[in-house]
């Protein structure tokens, strides 16, 4: 289990109820991957004061990260053809009494 200082503990504290809002996930302290836990909640959220407050926490923990690592990933818009190729293609068939007819 990590050593926390009183310092992370109070931010870890004021996360654990932030996120608890957003997510409706518990963050528990004794877990071995709490600050990994926190960072990728951190990244999904869309609460700034969520992203610094995680930020401060993960700084203090010896972390080299910078608030551009929590920014929520983005996707790229989809070409044409990548929507051409993602519909899919129907054939119309007749039903009778729940049987496919000709």
């Amino acid at each position: 289990m990590p050593i926390y200082t009183k310092e992370m503990l109070d931010l870890m504290t004021v996360l654990r109820r932030r996120l608890k809002a957003e997510f409706d996930i518990v963050i528990r302290f004794s877990g071995e991957d709490t600050l990994a836990t926190i960072q990728d909640l951190a990244r999904r959220s869309a609460d700034t004061t969520t992203k610094n407050t995680a930020l401060q926490l993960l700084q203090l923990s010896g972390k080299d990260i910078h608030m551009d690592d929590l920014a929520r990933p983005t996707h790229k818009p989809l070409t044409e053809q990548a929507i051409k190729e993602a519909k899919p293609q129907f054939k119309s068939v007749r039903i009778y009494r729940g049987q496919v007819v000709a």
